[in-house]
């Protein structure tokens, strides 16, 4: 009935089964034509796969162009994202680790800028201060109780050692007293024997002499 060719491609003689399918390269769609019920033909449409695949391969590239595109923007976000963010709090997570390992408080986080990440950092810092300056009294308070409990012990040594001295005195001067009362207790036997010895020894002389002259008497006795 009638025939359009934009590619030099002949339309067959006899139409094909309806519907869309490959043939010889192209996309065919052939679809039946009616009017008022009845079927006057069919009509065929094809289309040269080539252009297709030529558009399909350009929103192929394209795609694949985007995506590379958004994936190195991805990268350097994420490395802007690490710089920013992720590198400041892993320093953070490294100097708390350092810090409750070690217990060296004088550790500090360099500072990150003025974002929430800073502020988090700045606020750290500042706590570790803190706790820096309470340690630091608690260790000169501990010093200052080891000092005076060291003080106390010699004093309460120098005390022992005076009470000591006070009790050997005490039994020096109550063995003193003893041994004056008894030296005063036995001089007094010891001094008359003294005397009754010394008379003996000035008549003993004078009664041997009589003895041996045989005029030694009862009554000179």
């Amino acid at each position: 009935f009638a025939e359009f060719s934009n590619s030099g491609v002949d339309c067959p003689m006899r139409p094909g089964p309806l519907g869309v399918r490959h043939e010889d390269g192209l996309l065919v769609s052939e679809v039946s034509v009616f009017l008022q019920g009845e079927r006057l033909g069919s009509l065929r449409i094809g289309q040269e796969l080539q252009e297709l695949r030529q558009t399909l391969l350009q929103q192929v590239t394209l795609a694949l162009a985007v995506f590379v595109a958004g994936f190195l923007v991805s990268l350097l976000v994420a490395w802007l994202l690490q710089r920013a963010i992720t590198g400041p709090l892993l320093k953070l997570a490294n100097v708390a680790r350092q810090v409750t390992e070690t217990g060296q408080y004088q550790l500090r986080v360099d500072a990150a800028g003025k974002d929430e990440v800073g502020r988090l950092i700045a606020d750290f810092n500042r706590m570790l201060g803190q706790v820096e300056r309470s340690d630091q009294e608690a260790q000169t308070a501990h010093d200052a109780l080891l000092l005076e409990v060291d003080e106390k012990t010699a004093a309460l040594h120098q005390l022992h050692a005076a009470q000591d001295k006070l009790v050997q005195s005490e039994k020096m001067a109550v063995l003193g007293t003893l041994v004056a009362g008894v030296a005063h207790e036995v001089n007094t036997p010891v001094g008359v024997g003294v005397s009754a010895a010394s008379t003996l020894q000035e008549f003993t002389p004078q009664l041997r002499r009589q003895f041996e002259s045989g005029r030694l008497g009862r009554s000179q006795l």
